[in-house]
């Protein structure tokens, strides 16, 4: 963890300027921002992800994560990377996003009056073996119920339900 401190040229106040410095070092690192796992956070919190095969990581082990203070504005930000990343299998189709709602309707998650956001295909860690984490493709989708923000997680191979 380490602190935020925008360049001496931006003055704290200025919000805009500070998110375009944020986007920036995290686009140097090799993150993007992820819209799904920002909005389930309480406050303005922004997470961007580390992308492997182009698709982004779903769950916070390879995240940068900004947080904001009281004053909303930036003070700390969190870095966890991935390392070592190996392709364990050749490539193999997927589900459609079509398949996964079907999957979240027949494991009963969603009711009726949820809002379902479009369904974001990323990796998400599924098991360990031997000390090495396991990631497979998954269809991320938000979900608001009554103000509230939940995620829900179809495994993109299977079809099975990851959502916690």
């Amino acid at each position: 963890m380490a602190r935020f401190k925008p360049d001496d040229e931006i003055h704290r106040d200025d919000y805009e300027a500070i998110t375009k410095q944020i986007k920036a070092v995290a686009d140097d690192s090799g993150y993007h921002y992820n819209a799904i796992l920002s909005a389930a956070q309480p406050d303005e919190t922004k997470i961007y992800s580390q992308r492997i095969n182009d698709l982004p990581v779903m769950n916070s082990a390879g995240t940068m994560t900004f947080r904001y203070g009281k004053d909303r504005k930036p003070d700390t930000v969190i870095k966890r990377q991935l390392t070592n990343i190996q392709d364990l299998r050749d490539d193999r189709a997927t589900l459609t996003e079509e398949d996964a709602i079907v999957s979240l309707y027949r494991y009963n998650e969603i009711d009726r009056g949820d809002r379902l956001s479009t369904g974001y295909l990323g990796y998400d860690k599924t098991l360990s073996v031997n000390g090495y984490d396991i990631y497979l493709p998954v269809w991320v989708f938000e979900v608001k119920r009554q103000n509230r923000h939940a995620i829900l997680k179809i495994n993109a191979f299977t079809g099975d339900n990851l959502s916690e």
